[in-house]
């Protein structure tokens, strides 16, 4: 059942914050701009819902500015929950890393999509979010991969 395939519908996304600084004078030059991303998984089992939330923030590179950050929260509901979803001794869930190897890239691609409509207009707007590799990411140290709370229904 290690890599069993995993039934999951994508039902819904949500722009949970995003900032912008004011456009520092004169225009920034945007090839000085570094993309910080992250990603945390959170689980509602009540509601059977795995939700990835990609965390991002665009600093300057020259000066460690930060211009912009948006954080972004995407909803899996995944059937079969019980089966798939499974809490460890600690009493977090654990997300198979075959299902977290497959959504990961799509919540991060779509970011970039978010990123560029939410900035449209602005001085960031030229400022297009690279193509990001996952095994460009690494494990926060101190953080058990791939586990996640439980968050409380709304």
């Amino acid at each position: 059942m290690e890599n069993a395939p995993i039934n999951f519908r994508f039902v819904a996304i949500q722009t949970i914050s995003k900032s912008m600084a004011q456009s520092p004078e004169p225009p920034i030059d945007l090839s000085l701009t570094s993309f910080n991303i992250t990603v945390e998984t959170r689980v509602h089992a009540q509601s059977r819902l795995v939700m990835p939330y990609v965390h991002l923030k665009v600093n300057r590179t020259d000066t460690k500015m930060e211009l912009a950050s948006l954080t972004v929260a995407y909803y899996f509901e995944i059937e079969e929950f019980d089966k798939f979803i499974l809490l460890n001794e600690d009493k977090l869930y654990l997300i198979p890393p075959h299902l977290d190897a497959l959504i990961r890239p799509v919540c991060i691609s779509t970011t970039r999509g978010v990123f560029y409509s939410e900035f449209r207009g602005t001085y960031l707007h030229n400022c297009i979010m690279p193509v990001v590799f996952m095994d460009a990411f690494t494990e926060i140290k101190n953080a058990p991969p791939l586990v996640t709370e439980n968050i409380a229904a709304n």
